[in-house]
């Protein structure tokens, strides 16, 4: 058996995760969430969208596609309708997260629903061997009454190069586990497909309690 130089063992696996990727599309990254006391006890039948804020050091491009991913998202959910929300425009965030929270109620009673889905994006970096994703997303009810988020989701991804996988491991190890590098848009597509999926479960989970 020879032995396979660096290089071309890179752009072997390389090549082996591209075909499968291409094939594959996006893939869905697990978003662990929180739910508060009142999540089962307030109306949950209509949820508009806030789009997301974030820190200034995340870039307008990434804000703007998470923001269509959940309107994407969120519009194959029965509690959501597109045309009954309104839109704002790019924001930076600025103020504190009861702030934010404050924001998402009075926006829920804007559009007459009973909850707003909101949220930061507070990283969105990329260096020679690494990605870095991290966003929070908060479901708020349009009850002044509740001050606090009835559903919280946080996402911190972090990616490392190919390169700096196969340095630090095996061929072996480092193929079975497909260590692509990601781009930022992908852990965010990715990270926003986990995170609706998980409050799709939530809420599912939170009417088969009502039907008992």
């Amino acid at each position: 058996i020879y032995k396979l130089k660096l290089p071309l063992l890179i752009l072997l696996v390389l090549l082996n995760s591209c075909s499968k990727s291409s094939n594959l599309g996006v893939e869905t990254i697990p978003v662990d969430y929180s739910t508060s006391k009142f999540f089962n006890k307030v109306k949950i039948k209509s949820i508009s969208f806030q789009p997301l804020t974030r820190y200034d050091t995340v870039s307008s491009n990434d804000l703007s596609q998470a923001n269509q991913i959940l309107i994407e998202e969120l519009t194959k959910l029965h509690y959501f309708n597109p045309n009954d929300n309104k839109i704002v425009s790019d924001q930076v965030f600025s103020s504190s997260l009861p702030s934010l929270i404050q924001s998402a109620q009075n926006f829920a009673v804007t559009n007459g629903v009973d909850a707003t889905l909101t949220g930061i994006i507070t990283e969105s970096k990329i260096s020679s061997d690494r990605v870095n994703v991290r966003f929070e997303l908060y479901l708020v009810s349009s009850n002044p009454e509740i001050t606090e988020p009835l559903w919280v989701a946080i996402f911190d991804n972090e990616s490392k190069s190919l390169t700096s996988n196969l340095i630090n491991s095996n061929y072996k190890s480092a193929s079975k586990n497909s260590m692509s590098f990601k781009s930022t848009q992908e852990i965010i597509h990715g990270g926003l497909l986990g995170a609706i999926d998980s409050l799709e479960e939530a809420l599912a989970t939170r009417v088969q309690m009502k039907r008992k």
